[in-house]
């Protein structure tokens, strides 16, 4: 998982604790983890077959398909040389991630560069600390002069806290993750309808007009 891109691709220690999660996992008698590594446009994994909820994100999405190896060796090696590391993916059952996956997975990246997230509840990601949707919508609103006071962001699920925290007007669709309404407790939430059934157009109806 290593790659001297620009300082900002997911740190070689981050490889070590997905081995050294995988190993626990392994002793614990927890059946295999799947993992897929995101470039950014392209994305691997090991395996004869790509995992169905890639597949779906493919189909959903438009995120790319898994380029597949027989060895997680033969996976990093070319994702090292092909373009810098932006985060990995572990798949798995909710209660397997709440309960082992993302407490072992916590615990192993302490210290490092590298932290967990959740964007759905079957599917863990280990991305760069310090890297989140309220960075990149600050840069936005910053080279486009627009005060944070006048923008609105819609979100349902962990990946969006920070960037609804930073918002002048943060909005939640009907089906968010608890979680994310805990984080929000203290914050004026504008709630519209799920993001299946309008939520965004609502929002952004009732934001503007």
């Amino acid at each position: 998982w290593e790659s001297a891109s620009n300082g900002r691709s997911m740190p070689a220690d981050v490889a070590r604790a997905v081995e050294e999660l995988e190993e626990i996992a392994a002793s614990c008698s927890v059946p295999g983890v799947p993992l897929v590594g995101f470039l950014g446009d392209t994305c691997v994994s090991v395996g004869p077959e790509a995992h169905p909820e890639v597949v779906d994100l493919h189909e959903r999405y438009r995120e790319p398909l898994s380029k597949l190896f027989d060895s997680p060796e033969e996976a990093i090696a070319a994702a090292a040389s092909e373009a810098a590391w932006k985060k990995g993916l572990i798949f798995a059952e909710p209660e397997l991630i709440t309960r082992v996956l993302r407490p072992l997975m916590d615990a192993a990246l302490e210290g490092s560069p590298a932290t967990t997230m959740q964007a759905i509840d079957t599917m863990l990601e280990v991305v760069p600390r310090g890297f989140n949707k309220a960075v990149a919508a600050s840069a936005v609103a910053s080279q486009l002069g627009i005060p944070v006071e006048r923008i609105g962001a819609v979100g349902d699920g962990e990946n969006d806290r920070e960037m609804l925290l930073w918002a002048g007007r943060p909005v939640l669709v009907a089906n968010a993750a608890p979680t994310l309404r805990d984080a929000l407790s203290q914050r004026d939430v504008l709630s519209v309808s799920a993001n299946d059934q309008g939520g965004v157009a609502e929002a952004i109806e009732r934001l503007c007009f």
